[in-house]
This record gives C-alpha cells, sequence and structure tokens, in this order.
C-alpha cells in the first residue's frame, strides 16, 4: 500500500501518550516466508504496566531522546527515534521534536515495550503536527519499524488497551474482544532475551497457513472469559528455544511451577513469564508466593491488568508502579 502522506499542518506544543505492554497468550511460529519474515499466528492482549512518552515541539531540525527509568540507548537505535525520523522524512516535517521516555517495561522481555513506544511516538507525532493520517497509513508506516507495532498502532487509536489477533508477520490485525478484566502475574528476570536469536533457534513447521487447534480454542476461551480455558489452551512455539537460551528464565519457571501457580508461560521470545489469574487476590496470593524469592534469585514480581480499560490500572506493586 502506497502511503500517502500529508505535511504538517497547525502544531500544537506538547502531548504525552501511554505506551502499554503486552503478553501473548497464544505465539504459533507457523514458519519461515519467503521475504524472510515468519508466518504468526498470535493473541495478544495489552497490559497495564507502561512506558509513559512526551512530545514537544522544539526548535532546530533533530530528534532528541531523553530517559528515566530503566535505561535505554537514546541515539538512532532506539525505536522512537527511528520512528520519529520516519514520519519526519515521509511526511516533510521540518521542525525538531523532544521525546521523553518514562521507561518503565522491562527490555528484552517480550513484553513489546519497544514496539509500543514507537507507536506511541507515531500516533503521538501525527497528532501533534496535525498530519490527519488514515489507520492503515500509520499501521504501514509501523510495520516498516516493527512487526508488532502495527498491533499497538491499532490499540492507540482504539483508547490504548484491547486485544487482537496477528497474523502475516504480525501486522494484520483482527480485533478480539474481552470479557472482562484480566489479572496477571508477571517474572521478569534480570536478562532479557534476544527475539533473532530466539527465532534462529527455532525448529520451523513448513505449513504457513496451518493454524494449530489450540490456538482457535484459546480465542474461543478469551471471548468467553474462561480463565481456565485460556490457560489449558495457551501456547508458545518460542517458549522452549527462550528457556533453553536463558538460565534466569528457567529458574523463574521453575519458581513459578514449584510455588503452584497453575501456568508458567513466556511471552513472546521471553524473558518474562506470566500466569493469568481468575481474580486480584488469586493475582496478588502467588505474586507474595514469589515476591520472597525475587531478590535472592533475581527476578522481579509485578500483577498487572489486561482487558478494558486495563492500561490505566496502576497500583503498589502493581504493573505501572515503576521499577
Amino acid at each position: 500500500m502506497k502511503v500517502a502522506l500529508r505535511k504538517e499542518g497547525c502544531l500544537i506544543g506538547k502531548l504525552t501518550v501511554t505506551a502499554p505492554a503486552k503478553v501473548n497468550l497464544v505465539l504459533s511460529v507457523l514458519g519461515r516466508r519467503p521475504d524472510g519474515y515468519h508466518e504468526l499466528w498470535t493473541l495478544m492482549e495489552t497490559i497495564s504496566l507502561a512506558d509513559q512518552v512526551a512530545l514537544s515541539s522544539a526548535a532546530g531540525d533533530a530528534v532528541r531522546l531523553t530517559v528515566t527509568g530503566r535505561p535505554v540507548p537514546t541515539g538512532a537505535e532506539n525505536l522512537i527515534v527511528r520512528t520519529a525520523n520516519l514520519l519526519r522524512k515521509r511526511a516533510a516535517v521540518t521542525r525538531a521534536v523532544d521525546v521523553h521516555l518514562d521507561k518503565v517495561i522491562p527490555i528484552g522481555a517480550g513484553l513489546g515495550g519497544g514496539s509500543s513506544d514507537a507507536a506511541a511516538t507515531l500516533v503521538g507525532l501525527s497528532r501533534l503536527w496535525h498530519l490527519e493520517l488514515a489507520e492503515d497509513e500509520l499501521m504501514v508506516l509501523g510495520a516498516e519499524v516493527g512487526s508488532d507495532v502495527p498491533f499497538f498502532v491499532a490499540m492507540q487509536l482504539r483508547g490504548g488497551s484491547g486485544a487482537a489477533v496477528c497474523t502475516g508477520r504480525g501486522e494484520q490485525v483482527e480485533f478480539v474482544k474481552a470479557a472482562g478484566v484480566h489479572w496477571y502475574v508477571l517474572v521478569v528476570p534480570r536478562e532479557g532475551v534476544s527475539t533473532t536469536a530466539a527465532y534462529r533457534a527455532l525448529e520451523l513447521p513448513i505449513d504457513l497457513t496451518a493454524v494449530p487447534e489450540d490456538a482457535k480454542k484459546t480465542k474461543e476461551a478469551f471471548e468467553r472469559g474462561d480463565v481456565e480455558g485460556l490457560r489449558k489452551c495457551s501456547r508458545n512455539d518460542l517458549q522452549r528455544v527462550a528457556l533453553s537460551l536463558s538460565a534466569g528464565c528457567r529458574k523463574v519457571f521453575g519458581r513459578m511451577v514449584s510455588a503452584g501457580l497453575p501456568q508458567a508461560m513466556v511471552s513472546g521470545s521471553g524473558s518474562a513469564l506470566f500466569c493469568l489469574c481468575g481474580s486480584r487476590a488469586e493475582a496478588e496470593g502467588y505474586a507474595n508466593r514469589l515476591a520472597q524469592y525475587q531478590e535472592s534469585e533475581g527476578f522481579e514480581v509485578l500483577v498487572a491488568t489486561g482487558g478494558p480499560g486495563g492500561t490505566a490500572r496502576p497500583g503498589a506493586r502493581e504493573a505501572g508502579a515503576g521499577g
């Protein structure tokens, strides 16, 4: 699709966009495509763990990024800077922008933080510069930055939170309505897992069209609000790889199992694992069991919400409280 970008209009001065993390309740890797990407079928939901991306019009002609919270690079390799420069070039915007990232989402954890920051930047700058870009234009641009970016763009345009089945390499987004708010326990090792390394280590199936039956059942359970059904059907084809690549991931998996959690599921390519819970009390109970080991064993425990309004539910040691 050709993107017919419009030039900047009447500028506003400043805005802040919440950039939520996500979990993959299903991640099926169907094979490698002729273009080198992987064919996916994934069910993702945004959660209340979120970064804040503040965008300000500035003098000059550069994109300048500052960061608080978790340390990340601030140069051209950062997806925020890459996204802003891409949009400036395509829309012929000559203004500078100052971006401040309050980084809360762990890095290299399979929670989509970089992609969500990129989507927040893309949607935010489109508004800041009054570019009046259509959804399909924003999603096409997002796909140039990363495979998960279109999902987060679509969520931004629908109030900031939600769930979808994403196919292709992730750029085809089909919205899925949650039956209610979900509660998650997140456990994040100190070290991350390289997404590139995880995909390289994966033994791929050869059929690019055969979606596993339990993936479809997971979508149905999600729409019914069937937590037990979701636990039983959820799958991640990268879980075995993530556990093999990361000692921290293996340690967390073992600790979650020994603590009696009913699920220990890797999100994305890892290293974060999660357990979907049926209530806040259940999630906090499991989190408390794990919290006593987090300092000695080198992981972080958070409670997060997903579902309608899930990005607006921070609390004490709930996701969104910082780290």
